[in-house]
């Protein structure tokens, strides 16, 4: 389905169908959240997560 085909079914929605469509969004965006808290919380506590203020270090991480 082409952008413009995707506006223009978009545009055709009553509020309320808009209103639906943005709440279930939101969930999908909480969800993913919640998700990478829980990775997050799980790698922390297998000690999988390190903390460091050498800048050079994180650059190498990141490689920047």
């Amino acid at each position: 389905m082409l952008l413009a085909e995707v506006l223009e079914q978009a545009q055709s929605l009553s509020l309320e169908e808009k209103e639906v469509f943005k709440n279930r969004l939101i969930e999908e965006k909480r969800e993913k959240i919640y998700q990478n808290y829980l990775t997050a919380k799980e790698n922390y506590e297998n000690n999988q997560v390190s903390f460091t203020k050498d800048i050079n270090k994180i650059k190498k991480i990141l490689e920047l």
